[in-house]
């Protein structure tokens, strides 16, 4: 049984990411200032920007989490912030499996760290008994992919935290875009982690992993001590992009643009989110009917039959609507 406590929304700090006149004008407008990210190095220097800068809280929810060089360097720089005195909530999808156990049980010792698993097997290291007795509550998982820091900027988009997505993995690399965005957006953003936090298939991770102690978080201190000295060309690399990262938005180098965050209610795990709960009905919702343009870019293109009704209802004049997926070969 989850015995976790609802935990409040984080405090909003916005004072020390970006500052001005200007971008305080700009969220009275109900704005937010957003970043595309589609090289690799630069959405990982923005993730570690994010942890590095944050004085407050960190929240993270992700639905691969995985035990290599870019997994490891996250959690690496997650206890550092900790250790700063910055609250650390993580939430990943059991889905990822057990190979960071050994990591998630030395962190969850940290005072200032909370880690849950998302929707978890219980049977976890004989996990087809869950897919013979559970299949349909298994079947569904958590696919978000969020950075919050200080409750005001944010890193989202189409990668997991896993090497292959951050053009660091020896056998293959996946292709993929990220937002930062800071402002109005991240309320919502905000909203959706608490909502998935505080539900009820959010355990803490002391429940299904043994629970650990201070020699247990001393010893991953000095793993990743090593394993920064191990890969010194990549630490630099992404150091650097980092610093840039730092520069653009100290010279407020950004777009603004009204924006929503919008996902899945985690009741749909359990088929039972309604309506205004799915992010399906949330994007009609928001969309209305375009006037003159909308570009879509998704990994998965798959409209359905009501998808497609819905697009074929636009003007036919001109081209209103532009949808860039990935080719399967």
């Amino acid at each position: 049984m989850n015995q976790s406590k609802p935990t409040n929304e984080p405090q909003i700090h916005s004072e020390h990411w970006l500052n001005g006149e200007d971008t305080k004008t700009q969220l009275q407008r109900g704005l937010t200032a957003y970043l595309a990210m589609s090289d690799a190095f630069q959405s990982i220097a923005a993730r570690i920007h994010l942890i590095r800068q944050a004085k407050y809280s960190l929240d993270l929810q992700y639905y691969i989490w995985a035990d290599d060089f870019i997994g490891n360097l996250m959690l690496h720089e997650l206890l550092k912030a900790a250790d700063r005195g910055v609250k650390v909530r993580v939430l990943i999808d059991d889905q990822n499996g057990t190979k960071i156990d050994p990591q998630l049980k030395a962190l969850s010792t940290h005072p200032n760290i909370e880690i849950k698993l998302y929707n978890p097997y219980k049977f976890r290291h004989f996990r087809v008994l869950d897919y013979i007795f559970r299949l349909k509550q298994i079947n569904h998982r958590m696919h978000n992919k969020l950075i919050i820091a200080d409750g005001i900027i944010a890193v989202t988009g189409g990668r997991n935290i896993s090497s292959e997505y951050f053009d660091a993995s020896e056998s293959f690399q996946f292709t993929d875009m990220d937002i930062l965005f800071f402002g109005t957006a991240v309320h919502g953003a905000n909203t959706v982690f608490s909502n998935f936090w505080n539900n009820d298939l959010s355990y803490p991770n002391q429940q299904f992993i043994t629970q650990g102690n201070a020699k247990d978080l001393e010893k991953l201190r000095l793993d990743y001590q090593k394993l920064e000295q191990k890969e010194p060309e990549t630490d630099t690399k992404v150091d650097t992009e980092q610093r840039e990262l730092a520069n653009e938005l100290k010279q407020n180098r950004i777009n603004w643009a009204r924006a929503h965050f919008l996902a899945d209610s985690p009741k749909k795990t359990l088929g039972q989110a309604q309506n205004g709960e799915l992010i399906s009905h949330q994007i009609r919702q928001h969309l209305g009917e375009p006037k003159q343009e909308m570009d879509l870019i998704s990994a998965y293109f798959v409209p359905t039959k009501i998808g497609t009704q819905y697009l074929a209802q636009f003007p036919k004049q001109g081209e209103p609507y532009r949808v860039c997926r990935r080719l399967f070969i």
